[in-house]
């Protein structure tokens, strides 16, 4: 049983000692007569003072107070209120009351309509009359459950989650002796980020990155203040007229669920023109990588290059007066870690229509890559992972001091070391298996 009050108090006096100006009194009296007065905490400055737990007395500090029973036994409660001090003719107030019945547990979050940003850390929280210690499992796309912990307490009513960087459906499940409580299945998934193909003078040319679990694709486009779907597609691009807000976003649509839409972009920011319509890079089986170069339109194109951007921005393929719309160039001498690409129409007029940048990670058989390394002084280091998947990142120094410790949620993350002294320093990547690779980098 928990009863509270609360009441507006007047303002006080600038530089009063004591900011409360009427002082209620909250009791409750119980079946056999007991009176029961709400919690306080000690306000006494030393740290022991403010260590102390709540106790049971007399509040004249606080405007909202509280009385909890546990275990009430049945018969009629009486509540009472009283006026310490009371220094205006009347004042009024509120009082909530709440029973709970003993020996339950309900899920406060997630829920089963909630959708999840993949690679995030979430608070899994609950309501619970049960105390100790539990176990917290979870289950994705309803397989095994899997052990997160054993030690969670029921009583701080929440525990952090960690989410993989993937979609997936996911379930918790606390499990206390005999007793286990489920959430319902909730929907994880990456954010799926529009980009622009090609901008012409009637139509608009929408592309995405396609999640190998998504059924289809809802494009949103904004229309007065509110974004609105304009078409379901199972595609991973979709043609538009361009008529209308300069805003679009996509959301996927997995397992018949709609998932976490991806921001609105405006294609007037983005440099798209309207002749190329895409362009592609993706690493091979045979460790090359594939550009693919979709023109909207050859008229007055005179040539059209590919770059590679991390090799000194040198050409890798040219073609003068093109006469296919579609471009092809495998690229064989991939660098270890990032090769970025990107393609360049020139026009007649001297004019020059430049693609969005593709980058292919190529890992040459690692599993990770830190660089830059050596890194100058006041540079953050990244590592590239292969699948990151509840990864942590642990940096020490040549000492064996923990400098650092972040989860690794990202294919490419950075670590924040430009306040780090010149020197060598020593990263090790922990796994969700316990499996420990160690590397190194240097700091000029």
């Amino acid at each position: 049983l928990r009863v509270t009050v609360s009441w507006n108090d007047p303002a006080a006096v600038s530089g009063t000692a004591k900011a409360l100006v009427n002082d209620l009194d909250l009791q409750v009296q119980t079946p056999g007569g007991e009176i029961i007065d709400p919690w306080v905490l000690s306000i006494y400055p030393s740290v022991d003072s403010l260590q102390k737990p709540a106790e049971r007395r007399k509040d004249t500090l606080n405007n909202i107070e509280q009385v909890t029973i546990s275990n009430p036994l049945p018969g009629q409660y009486v509540v009472k209120m009283k006026s310490g001090i009371l220094k205006t003719p009347a004042q009024s107030f509120a009082i909530a009351y709440q029973v709970k019945e003993g020996g339950k547990f309900e899920w406060d979050f997630p829920y089963s309509d909630d959708v999840l940003v993949a690679g995030t850390r979430i608070l899994s929280r609950w309501s619970s009359t049960l105390t100790g210690t539990a176990s917290l499992e979870i289950s994705r796309n309803n397989g095994a459950w899997e052990l997160l912990s054993d030690n969670v307490s029921l009583d701080a009513g929440s525990y952090p989650v960690q989410l993989a960087d993937s979609a997936y459906e996911m379930k918790l499940r606390i499990r206390f002796g005999p007793s286990q409580f489920e959430t319902g299945n909730t929907l994880v998934s990456p954010g799926v980020q529009n980009r622009f193909g090609y901008v012409c003078d009637t139509a608009i040319l929408n592309y995405w990155n396609k999640l190998k679990q998504a059924g289809a694709y809802k494009l949103y486009r904004l229309v007065y203040d509110s974004m609105q779907v304009q078409l379901v597609t199972a595609d991973s691009s979709a043609t538009v007229p361009r008529a209308g807000s300069s805003y679009f976003a996509v959301a996927p649509v997995i397992n018949g669920r709609e998932s976490f839409r991806g921001p609105a972009i405006d294609f007037t920011k983005q440099n798209v023109g309207c002749y190329i319509n895409n362009f592609l890079a993706d690493l091979q089986p045979d460790n090359t990588a594939l550009l693919q170069l979709v023109l909207g339109s050859l008229y007055r194109v005179k040539k059209v290059e590919l770059r590679k951007l991390s090799l000194n921005n040198a050409v890798l393929y040219t073609v003068n007066l093109p006469t296919s719309a579609n471009i092809e160039y495998r690229d064989d001498q991939l660098k270890q870690g990032l090769n970025i690409y990107q393609a360049l129409v020139y026009l007649e007029d001297g004019s020059i229509v430049y693609s969005n940048q593709e980058t292919v990670y190529y890992l040459n058989n690692k599993t990770h890559i830190v660089y830059p390394n050596p890194a100058p002084r006041g540079t953050d280091i990244s590592v590239l992972s292969d699948l990151p998947a509840d990864e942590t990142a642990l940096i020490y120094d040549n000492y064996g001091r923990l400098l650092m410790k972040k989860i690794i949620t990202e294919k490419v993350q950075k670590l924040p070391t430009s306040s780090l002294p010149p020197g060598m320093y020593h990263v090790r990547m922990i796994s969700a298996e316990a499996r420990v690779l160690r590397y190194t980098f240097i700091i000029r």
